[in-house]
C-alpha cells in the first residue's frame, strides 16, 4: 500500500468519517442518554445550579468539537487551521453558555493566534478589532465622563460591592477623571500603532503594558471582580459576567491587535 495515492486517500477518509460519527453519537445520544437525565435529577454543588447545568452540557459536546477537529486534520487540512476552528467554535459556545468563565476567551485567544498564523486574521481583521476597541474605549471615557459632571446613571452597578450589600469603595471625582485619561491614552495608543508607519517602540509599549492591565482586570482579583471573583450575588457581579468583563476581554484583543499592526 506504500505509495498508493488512493488508499492514502481511502484510509485517511475512513479516519475522518469515524470521528464525524462518533462526534455526532456523542453528542446526540449524550443528550439523550445521559445529560438531560442528569439534568433533571436533583444534586447540589457549590456553584450555582443553572451555571453547572450549562457547564456540563458545555464540557460533554466539547468533546464533539474537538473530534470534527481531529476529522479536519485526519483528511489533509493544516492542524493549525483546526485548531482555530475548535477554538473559535469553543470560544463562541462557551461565551453563549457561560460568560463569566474564563475558558471562552483562552479558546478565543487559541483561535486568534491560529487565524493570525495562517493568514485568516489579517491586516484588515487586525484593523476592524483595533477600530472596535477605540470606539469602547472613547464610548467608556464619555460615560465616565458623564459621572464627572454630576451624572449618577449606572453607578449602582459599576462599583463592586461588599458582603453587606453596600459599594466596596466610592470613586472620587479625580480618579474617575485618571481612568477617562487613561481609557483615552490607550486609544490613542492603539489608533497610532495601526496607523502610524513604523511608530516608535515607546507606543508599542504602553499599548501592550494597556493591553497586560485589561487582561489582568479581566482574569479578576479572586474576590469582587473578573472571572475569578467569588461573589457572584451581587449586582455588579451580574453586570461584570454579562457585561464588563467581556468588554474588557474585547479591549485586551483590541490592544493586541494594534500591537501586531505596529509591528507590521
Amino acid at each position: 500500500m506504500k505509495g498508493s495515492a488512493t488508499v492514502l486517500t481511502l484510509w485517511t477518509g475512513v479516519s475522518a468519517t469515524m470521528f464525524v460519527l462518533l462526534a455526532v453519537a456523542h453528542s446526540y445520544l449524550g443528550e439523550r442518554a445521559v445529560i438531560q437525565p442528569l439534568l433533571a435529577e436533583a444534586w447540589t454543588i457549590p456553584i450555582p445550579r443553572w451555571a453547572a447545568n450549562r457547564l456540563i452540557r458545555y464540557a460533554w459536546h466539547a468533546t464533539s468539537i474537538a473530534w470534527l477537529g481531529l476529522a479536519v486534520v485526519a483528511v489533509g487540512g493544516r492542524p493549525v487551521i483546526a485548531v482555530g476552528a475548535v477554538g473559535a467554535v469553543s470560544g463562541i459556545a462557551m461565551l453563549a453558555l457561560l460568560r463569566g468563565h474564563l475558558a471562552w476567551p483562552l479558546f478565543l485567544l487559541a483561535a486568534f493566534a491560529a487565524g493570525v498564523e495562517t493568514g485568516v486574521v489579517g491586516r484588515a481583521a487586525l484593523t476592524v478589532m483595533a477600530g472596535g476597541g477605540i470606539v469602547i474605549l472613547l464610548g467608556a471615557a464619555a460615560v465616565h465622563l458623564y459621572w464627572v459632571f454630576g451624572g449618577t446613571r449606572w453607578l449602582d452597578v459599576v462599583v463592586p460591592a461588599g458582603v453587606d450589600g453596600a459599594p466596596a469603595f466610592t470613586p472620587g471625582r479625580l480618579v474617575t477623571v485618571g481612568v477617562v485619561l487613561l481609557m483615552v491614552l490607550q486609544a490613542a495608543g492603539i489608533a497610532g500603532a495601526a496607523t502610524v508607519d513604523d511608530p516608535p517602540l515607546l507606543l508599542k509599549t504602553v499599548v501592550a503594558a494597556g493591553g497586560v492591565v485589561l487582561a489582568l482586570r479581566a482574569i479578576g482579583d479572586g474576590r469582587q471582580t473578573g472571572f475569578t471573583k467569588t461573589d457572584r450575588s451581587t449586582a455588579f457581579a451580574r453586570y461584570d459576567d454579562l457585561l464588563f468583563t467581556p468588554l474588557v476581554v474585547t479591549l485586551a484583543f483590541a490592544s493586541l491587535s494594534g500591537v501586531l499592526l505596529a509591528m507590521g
